[in-house]
Protein backbone atom coordinates (compact mmCIF):
# COMPACT_ATOMS: atom_id res chain seq x y z
CA UNK A 1 0.00 0.00 0.00
CA UNK A 2 2.97 2.16 0.67
CA UNK A 3 4.29 2.02 -2.62
CA UNK A 4 1.30 2.73 -4.53
CA UNK A 5 0.80 5.94 -2.58
CA UNK A 6 4.30 6.55 -2.84
CA UNK A 7 4.23 5.90 -6.87
CA UNK A 8 1.42 7.73 -6.99
CA UNK A 9 2.53 10.88 -4.91
CA UNK A 10 5.53 10.79 -7.49
CA UNK A 11 3.59 10.64 -11.18
CA UNK A 12 1.24 13.36 -9.14
CA UNK A 13 4.41 15.58 -8.82
CA UNK A 14 6.15 14.55 -12.58
CA UNK A 15 2.65 15.81 -14.00
CA UNK A 16 2.44 18.96 -12.05
CA UNK A 17 6.19 19.48 -12.66
CA UNK A 18 5.56 18.90 -16.62
CA UNK A 19 2.47 21.42 -16.83
CA UNK A 20 4.34 24.28 -15.16
CA UNK A 21 7.04 23.77 -17.87
CA UNK A 22 4.95 23.75 -20.38
CA UNK A 23 2.31 26.51 -19.03
CA UNK A 24 5.45 29.01 -18.24
CA UNK A 25 7.46 28.22 -21.63
CA UNK A 26 7.90 31.50 -23.73
CA UNK A 27 7.43 31.57 -27.36
CA UNK A 28 7.75 34.13 -30.02
CA UNK A 29 4.98 36.28 -30.81
CA UNK A 30 3.91 35.94 -34.43
CA UNK A 31 3.19 38.69 -37.66
CA UNK A 32 -0.64 37.86 -38.11
CA UNK A 33 -1.34 40.67 -41.08
CA UNK A 34 -1.30 44.27 -42.39
CA UNK A 35 -4.85 45.76 -42.28
CA UNK A 36 -6.24 49.33 -43.24
CA UNK A 37 -3.64 50.09 -45.33
CA UNK A 38 -4.66 53.39 -46.78
CA UNK A 39 -3.50 56.94 -47.52
CA UNK A 40 -4.99 59.27 -46.08
CA UNK A 41 -3.72 62.55 -47.27
CA UNK A 42 -2.00 63.64 -50.44
CA UNK A 43 -0.82 67.13 -50.82
CA UNK A 44 0.11 69.29 -53.87
CA UNK A 45 3.46 68.20 -54.39
CA UNK A 46 1.93 64.52 -54.37
CA UNK A 47 3.68 63.30 -51.31
CA UNK A 48 1.50 60.89 -49.52
CA UNK A 49 0.94 59.88 -46.34
CA UNK A 50 0.09 56.05 -45.53
CA UNK A 51 -1.84 54.40 -42.66
CA UNK A 52 -1.87 50.48 -42.00
CA UNK A 53 -2.07 48.96 -38.74
CA UNK A 54 -0.03 45.35 -38.32
CA UNK A 55 -1.32 43.07 -36.34
CA UNK A 56 0.81 40.68 -34.29
CA UNK A 57 0.13 38.03 -31.59
CA UNK A 58 1.27 37.62 -28.25
CA UNK A 59 1.02 33.54 -27.34
CA UNK A 60 2.14 34.16 -23.79
CA UNK A 61 0.61 34.59 -20.57
CA UNK A 62 3.30 37.24 -20.06
CA UNK A 63 2.47 40.59 -21.32
CA UNK A 64 4.99 41.78 -23.43
CA UNK A 65 7.19 44.93 -24.66
CA UNK A 66 7.12 46.21 -28.65
CA UNK A 67 10.72 48.27 -28.66
CA UNK A 68 11.59 49.05 -32.06
CA UNK A 69 10.06 48.41 -35.75
CA UNK A 70 11.93 48.62 -38.88
CA UNK A 71 9.95 48.21 -41.84
CA UNK A 72 10.85 49.28 -45.96
CA UNK A 73 7.63 50.01 -48.44
CA UNK A 74 8.49 48.64 -52.15
CA UNK A 75 6.51 49.11 -55.14
CA UNK A 76 7.49 46.57 -57.94
CA UNK A 77 11.16 46.17 -56.16
CA UNK A 78 11.63 50.01 -55.73
CA UNK A 79 12.03 51.53 -52.28
CA UNK A 80 9.54 54.41 -52.04
CA UNK A 81 9.70 55.09 -47.85
CA UNK A 82 10.85 53.76 -44.84
CA UNK A 83 9.57 53.34 -41.60
CA UNK A 84 11.66 53.28 -38.14
CA UNK A 85 9.44 53.75 -35.04
CA UNK A 86 11.12 52.98 -31.47
CA UNK A 87 8.05 54.42 -29.18
CA UNK A 88 7.70 51.39 -26.07
CA UNK A 89 4.27 49.71 -26.50
CA UNK A 90 2.27 47.34 -24.39
CA UNK A 91 1.39 44.05 -25.82
CA UNK A 92 -0.84 42.10 -23.40
CA UNK A 93 -0.93 38.86 -22.88
CA UNK A 94 -2.52 35.83 -24.83
CA UNK A 95 -3.99 39.07 -27.05
CA UNK A 96 -3.49 40.35 -30.43
CA UNK A 97 -2.28 43.89 -31.22
CA UNK A 98 -2.47 46.51 -33.68
CA UNK A 99 0.80 48.61 -34.28
CA UNK A 100 -0.08 51.75 -36.50
CA UNK A 101 2.36 52.50 -38.81
CA UNK A 102 2.97 55.99 -40.86
CA UNK A 103 5.05 57.02 -43.71
CA UNK A 104 5.45 59.44 -46.40
CA UNK A 105 5.45 58.06 -50.31
CA UNK A 106 5.99 60.36 -53.26
CA UNK A 107 3.50 59.16 -55.36
CA UNK A 108 4.95 60.36 -59.15
CA UNK A 109 8.26 58.12 -57.69
CA UNK A 110 5.89 55.21 -56.72
CA UNK A 111 3.93 55.41 -60.33
CA UNK A 112 7.17 55.84 -62.26
CA UNK A 113 8.26 52.40 -60.41
CA UNK A 114 5.79 50.94 -62.96
CA UNK A 115 7.15 51.75 -65.42
CA UNK A 116 5.79 53.66 -69.19
CA UNK A 117 2.60 51.50 -69.31
CA UNK A 118 2.20 51.61 -65.47
CA UNK A 119 2.43 55.80 -66.22
CA UNK A 120 0.17 55.37 -68.86
CA UNK A 121 -2.51 53.21 -66.94
CA UNK A 122 -3.08 55.42 -64.35
CA UNK A 123 -3.22 58.99 -66.27
CA UNK A 124 -6.37 57.05 -67.90
CA UNK A 125 -7.50 56.19 -64.82
CA UNK A 126 -9.58 57.93 -62.25
CA UNK A 127 -8.65 55.51 -59.41
CA UNK A 128 -4.97 54.60 -58.99
CA UNK A 129 -3.79 51.44 -57.39
CA UNK A 130 -0.53 51.37 -56.42
CA UNK A 131 1.14 47.64 -55.23
CA UNK A 132 2.85 47.66 -51.90
CA UNK A 133 5.04 45.30 -50.56
CA UNK A 134 6.13 45.61 -46.66
CA UNK A 135 9.14 44.04 -45.62
CA UNK A 136 11.30 44.34 -42.52
CA UNK A 137 10.58 43.35 -38.68
CA UNK A 138 9.32 44.27 -35.57
CA UNK A 139 11.85 43.91 -32.50
CA UNK A 140 9.53 42.25 -29.16
CA UNK A 141 11.02 41.49 -25.65
CA UNK A 142 8.79 38.78 -23.62
CA UNK A 143 10.28 38.34 -20.06
CA UNK A 144 13.80 39.95 -20.82
CA UNK A 145 14.02 37.45 -23.95
CA UNK A 146 14.11 39.77 -26.93
CA UNK A 147 12.49 38.42 -30.30
CA UNK A 148 12.59 39.37 -34.00
CA UNK A 149 9.32 39.06 -35.84
CA UNK A 150 9.88 39.20 -39.64
CA UNK A 151 7.13 41.17 -41.34
CA UNK A 152 6.67 40.22 -45.54
CA UNK A 153 3.42 41.50 -47.25
CA UNK A 154 2.10 42.72 -50.49
CA UNK A 155 -0.80 45.25 -50.43
CA UNK A 156 -2.69 46.88 -53.36
CA UNK A 157 -3.83 50.37 -51.79
CA UNK A 158 -6.03 53.22 -54.06
CA UNK A 159 -5.28 56.72 -54.67
CA UNK A 160 -7.66 58.83 -55.48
Amino acid sequence: MKRLVLISVIVLSLAACAFWYLSSRVKSPEFIKIVNARFSDVDDQNIATCQADVILLNPNQFEAKLIYTDISVFSNDLKVASISQTSVSDIPANKEFSLPLFCKINLINAIGSQGLSGILEKALSSEKKLPLKFEGYCRVVVKGRAYRIPISVEETITVK
